[in-house]
């Protein structure tokens, strides 16, 4: 048994890992990991400049992609659940290796994931399909399949290459994309290199002894078997993070399907409320309101307190959409007060707002809700593709912008190039809402 000790040695033999699907592997792994790449230094770019920490895409790119750019998501739906059984097939090949490998040497280890490879040419050439789709539509778009949400920060950084560590286009070489596929190679260095080095930093031997001790037959099958076991394991995670981003691509197209769903269930925001308030979390999303002046002022003060409600509203819509909470204190920690004869309350607000609030259409869904024995309205506000603008009392418009738990008044140009990227009016935060609500992933950062 011939130990490599370089990893010179040990790429020699990878290198005989050639086949079509083995090219089609690496090209893969290349056009998702500079996906990912290039969003990051985005959002490198944006924040020099000032701009948002995340930006448009948020803290989860699955969500960005599936809620604001995809724009045929049945279709999109379909190609992924096709997809879906192509790669638990490569998942369980993988998972049947691992159980039952008996690696003689380091080449015959190679040789069964070249085996591996020829036999899967089919799914691979699934895989290589999507994501070229994907890299057509947007540069960004194969960065759905490497998430954080998915791959977590170890298994992403194990899978970058060090040249590009600092956030530089991927320009790593064809053989290290697929080496780091199959678990050959993790961060430039062969994973014989690392099993080595463990194997000498848990031993208490000298440096000349050490390599006596490796070179022998006892050394040789322990770097062997500890070799081929993470090898094993790494190819095993990373169909198995591919497989998970498809299922959780196909999570958040159901989610948004749900939305609609969402918007006038009173249970969803009963407990969406409750959560709400005793773990106050992304407070952007959220205004709330023990009443409203204008129910309790009259004459010119009254049409002032109207037009802040509107401004209000159009701040929300002007940026990613919320809601208005009527019938709870504002100050922390928060109780519910309730709103009495909320049916002629409801009336007014939609007078109110046909009056002051200038849209093309409804922008805005208004119900009450029972929480804890108390009748809240809810002021439920969309993300509008178009402006909304406010007219005050002296018949001027406004253009006001969520900021915060705030507002800004904007040029009414500056906002329509802030809405350059929404593709219609919606009510997406409420699949937000619905994931913090649950404990589940949070997607976008609202700030």
């Amino acid at each position: 048994m011939k130990f490599a000790l370089s990893d010179a040695e040990v790429k020699d033999i990878h290198a005989n890992i050639e086949s079509v699907p083995a090219k089609q592997l690496a090209l893969i792994h290349k056009t998702v990991v500079n996906a990912y790449l290039i969003s990051g230094l985005l959002a490198h770019e944006r924040r020099s400049k000032g701009g948002s920490f995340f930006g448009e895409m948020g803290k989860d790119e699955i969500h960005w992609w599936v809620f604001k750019k995809e724009k045929n998501l049945e279709m999109f739906r379909a190609e992924t659940e096709a997809l879906l059984h192509s790669v638990k097939r490569l998942k369980d090949h993988t998972a049947s290796l691992k159980d039952s490998f008996m690696i003689r040497s380091y080449g015959d280890l190679v040789t069964t994931l070249d085996r591996f490879v020829l036999i899967h040419e089919q799914e691979i050439d699934d895989i290589h399909r999507y994501i070229s789709n994907l890299a057509k539509k947007d540069e960004l778009a194969p960065c759905i399949l490497f998430t954080y949400r998915v791959w977590g920060t170890t298994n992403q950084h194990d899978r970058i290459s060090v040249k590009n560590c600092l956030g530089t286009v991927y320009v790593e070489d064809p053989l290290e994309s697929l080496e780091t596929v199959l678990g050959l190679t993790i961060t430039s260095k062969s994973t014989a290199y690392w099993i080595l080095q463990n194997i000498k930093d848990n031993s208490e031997l000298n440096e000349k002894d050490f390599i006596e001790y490796i070179k022998s037959e006892e050394g040789a099958e322990k770097w062997l078997r500890a070799t081929s076991r993470k090898v094993l394991d790494q190819v095993f995670t990373y169909f198995d993070r591919l497989l998970q981003s498809l299922r959780n691509i196909l999570i958040e197209i159901s989610e948004y399907y749900s939305v609609d769903n969402l918007i006038t269930n009173r249970e969803f925001w009963n407990k969406a409320i409750i959560k709400a308030v005793e773990h106050p979390l992304e407070d952007q999303l959220w205004d709330f309101k023990q009443t409203l002046s204008m129910w309790h002022s009259k004459g010119d003060i009254k049409l002032q307190h109207e037009v802040d409600f509107c401004e209000n509203m159009a701040a929300f819509a002007n940026a990613n959409g919320g809601v208005m909470v009527i019938g709870v204190s504002n100050k922390i920690p928060r109780k519910f007060i309730g709103v009495k004869d909320s049916e002629s309350r409801i009336k007014h607000l939609n007078d109110v707002i046909t009056k002051r609030c200038i849209y093309r259409g409804q922008f805005n869904q208004i119900i009450d809700v029972m929480i804890n024995d108390k009748i809240c309205i809810l002021v439920i506000i969309a993300q509008t593709k178009g402006v909304v603008g406010v007219l005050d009392e002296k018949n001027k418009y406004s253009y006001p912008k969520r900021q915060g738990t705030g507002l800004t008044r904007l040029d009414r140009a500056k906002i329509e190039d802030l809405k350059t990227s929404v593709l219609k009016d919606n009510y997406n935060f409420v699949a937000e809402i619905d994931k913090i609500t649950n404990g589940r992933f949070i997607s976008f950062s609202y700030k």
